[in-house]
């Protein structure tokens, strides 16, 4: 049956307006290879103030770092560890008045494994979930090539969202394990499945992944 939404629900979705902003990053990419990375530091810093001829006004922060250590010939270390916040200001007073379009969503493939996309974190009463204006992902993987075609791997995960700023709320954890396999053209197909350690009562696990181009 379809969910229905909640007051609050209904009332932080009706959030209308002009949304602009100017931003700018820097990066940094030591790795010896954009496809497969076997050694390197990718880390890239994002700043953007939103409020410019908008309606809405908060600054928005991103820090994502990947460290890839080839620890002998066929294993591969990967961690990654992003930090992402929302700052209201001005005339937005508080992390309610963020549109929902606009604020965090983590669970899934390219945040943490075993959780269905976007969905950790807390929901409405109805049932769809809020996102946040903190977030933190953490993870670690190991890499296992047994063909030149395919390679097998385990991982764990962690994941923090929240709507207070700059906030750490519980991590939610995963493990689990899969396999890459480069087709046509070396795209890489990613598939495997993991397993949530401490799942809260609302986010809906989805232990099977699958992705076509993904990259860690």
């Amino acid at each position: 049956m379809p969910k229905h939404s909640s007051p609050e629900e209904r009332e932080e979705g009706s959030h209308e307006g002009i949304i602009s902003g100017v931003g700018s990053s820097l990066t940094f990419d030591s790795t010896d290879s954009a496809i497969k990375p076997h050694n390197g530091f990718r880390s890239a810093l994002e700043a953007e103030i939103v409020g410019v001829w908008g309606d809405y006004n908060y600054l928005r922060f991103s820090y994502i770092n990947s460290y890839y250590a080839q620890l002998w010939r066929r294993g591969i270390m990967k961690y990654r560890w992003d930090l992402r916040f929302i700052d209201p200001i001005w005339k937005t007073h508080s992390p309610s008045d963020i549109p929902l379009s606009e604020r965090f969503f983590i669970g899934g493939l390219n945040s943490v494994r075993g959780y269905k996309d976007f969905d950790l974190g807390p929901h409405f009463k109805g049932g769809d979930p809020e996102g946040g204006i903190s977030t933190t992902v953490l993870s670690s993987e190991y890499l296992q090539e047994l063909f030149p075609f395919m390679d097998a791997f385990v991982f764990a995960d962690a994941g923090s969202i929240s709507m207070h700023r700059f906030a750490f709320s519980t991590f939610r954890l995963s493990t689990g394990f899969g396999a890459r396999l480069e087709l046509i053209n070396r795209m890489p197909v990613i598939l495997g499945m993991g397993f949530p350690v401490n799942r809260d009562q609302h986010s809906e696990v989805r232990r099977f992944f699958f992705s076509m181009g993904g990259q860690f």
